[in-house]
């Protein structure tokens, strides 16, 4: 284990860019306007993050600096990060649709309920693209050693390494369908 940790540990420092604290300047609208409400955040962000070429995204702390439109707060890590949060936030209350509960969250049975799996209906080009930017967003987290504040299932966690699923890891979302087959 700690073999492989050096390894992956070798590799980002080699591709990490030095010599900046922050990546180019996001902006963010959180507060509603009169005329129409604000976007998720995850939106507003997602569509200017995936326009960027990835070697500005490599970056030791900040891979962007957020700016808030019509408040006051200056980005000096603790915006990013908070944004980071009610991203996260945002997809685990469904106000993004790119994750779905466990089945067995809906069924009050097994494990994992508190769990969240990939949203199999959100395959339109635009949640493509934000499927992209969670790829980019966990990666920044692996990165910058800041561990986000999402619930994913084991079993999406094993598919993300390109690990295969089996009976059990099914059993851990889903125990009703493994019980019936």
């Amino acid at each position: 284990k700690q073999w492989y940790q050096r390894r992956v540990r070798g590799a980002i420092g080699r591709t990490m860019v030095q010599g900046r604290t922050y990546g180019p300047q996001i902006t963010v609208h959180r507060l509603a306007q009169p005329d129409k409400p604000a976007q998720p955040i995850f939106t507003q962000i997602s569509e200017q993050v995936v326009k960027l070429p990835s070697p500005d995204l490599r970056l030791p702390s900040r891979a962007w600096k957020i700016k808030l439109i019509g408040e006051g707060a200056d980005d000096a890590g603790g915006v990013f990060d908070d944004t980071i949060t009610e991203m996260c936030g945002e997809l685990e209350n469904f106000v993004v649709p790119l994750l779905c509960p466990t089945p067995n969250r809906g069924a009050s049975t097994g494990q994992n309920r508190d769990q969240y799996l990939i949203n199999p209906d959100s395959t339109s080009p635009e949640a493509l693209l934000q499927y992209r930017f969670l790829g980019i967003l966990l990666g920044v987290a692996v990165r910058t050693r800041k561990p986000m504040d999402i619930h994913l299932a084991p079993s999406v966690w094993k598919r993300l390494v390109s690990l295969p699923l089996n009976t059990q890891d099914i059993d851990s979302v889903d125990s009703l369908f493994v019980s019936s087959i």
